[in-house]
């Protein structure tokens, strides 16, 4: 199963819950990204189909990516396509980060966002409900997209066009078929 996890305001935790909830299960679990995500311990870095094989087997989880063309960063970007299909054969859950928000609680998507890859099986939307109440600049990552002024306060009208509107026609219009699963985090 693929599950794609967009939005903002805690996709990264989702998604390490997720894996040790399925793992817990008995479920072979990977993790990966399509934009890009902070590298962390045991990340796998441009590894071969065999290494995250190897991996699989020996932990039942494995979280990999690519390199990114800034060689001081710690983040991973995303793998090639044919390696993810791949991959997606190999293991039970395949849980992807498929969307940034620059650390910021709500998100507009830009056009090209979120990068959602074919095959998807479920769309995990995740809101961060602590920028209620504060000033769209703040909390919102491309807040000017959404038409909201600096100064605006996000209130239960502009969540509402953030996940209606800047997601949710989005994903119907091009993921018919996937499950979807919004998330309001605290």
């Amino acid at each position: 199963m693929m599950i794609a996890v967009i939005g903002s305001g805690g996709k990264t935790s989702l998604i390490h819950k997720a894996a040790q909830n399925y793992l817990e299960m008995g479920k072979t679990v990977f993790v990966t990204t399509t934009t890009h995500m902070y590298r962390e311990e045991e990340t796998l870095v441009d590894p071969t189909m065999e290494e995250i094989t190897r991996t699989l087997t020996k932990k039942g989880y494995c979280m990999a990516g690519s390199s990114t063309a800034d060689e001081n960063t710690e983040k991973i970007t995303a793998l090639e396509p044919g390696m993810l299909r791949q991959i997606d054969r190999a293991v039970d859950i395949m849980l992807i980060e498929a969307d940034g928000s620059r650390h910021m609680p709500l998100k507009w998507p830009a056009s090209y966002e979120p990068v959602i890859p074919d095959g998807v099986d479920e769309i995990w939307l995740v809101i961060g409900l602590s920028g209620l109440g504060h000033r769209a600049q703040d909390v919102v990552h491309r807040y000017e997209l959404a038409g909201f002024l600096p100064d605006q306060l996000v209130m239960e009208e502009e969540l509402y066009h953030l996940v209606h509107d800047g997601y949710l026609k989005k994903i119907w219009k091009h993921y018919p078929a996937a499950g979807l699963q919004i998330f309001y985090m605290v």
